[in-house]
């Protein structure tokens, strides 16, 4: 039976019920989760983008992987790790990450105390730059990742 449903598409139950409980948490959650599953299984912190192309990089001549290698290290996605706060300006970067996230106003405070953290994740450059922009605007030291 395993081979049939493997066959169709089909996902396990349990994955299947992973999946439905996994959307339906938030930006914060979501972040949470990745770093725990990262911690737990030992997986490296390296963007899946940079892990497929090192492999192909290596396995050409010397002069391909050395005009590879710098390719491989530009990043198109970032996540964006809000790394402290100006004290005085604690309340406006809390209204800044609940704004820019949709995070609740617990879920927001807790985000930004429990600062370092990572708040934005998978995002386009220009994207990540414009929630930097606004996050130092208010107070919040932050950094691309």
């Amino acid at each position: 039976m395993p081979a049939a449903t493997g066959e169709k598409g089909e996902l396990d139950a349990t994955v299947a019920r992973v999946v439905d409980e996994i959307t339906q948490l938030n930006l914060l959650q979501v972040s949470q989760l990745v770093a725990e599953l990262k911690d737990r299984l030992g997986l490296p912190d390296v963007a899946p983008m940079a892990m497929g192309a090192m492999p192909a990089a290596g396995g050409g001549g010397a002069v391909a992987g050395g005009d590879a290698a710098p390719a491989a290290e530009e990043k198109t996605i970032f996540d964006v790790k809000l790394t402290g706060f100006d004290d005085k300006a604690k309340i406006k970067v809390i209204k800044e990450v609940r704004a820019l996230t949709g995070l609740g106003l617990k879920e927001a405070k807790a985000a930004v105390e429990a600062s370092p953290n990572v708040i934005g994740t998978g995002m386009a450059k220009e994207e990540a730059e414009a929630w930097m922009a606004k996050l130092k605007e208010v107070g919040g030291t932050v950094e691309l990742e």
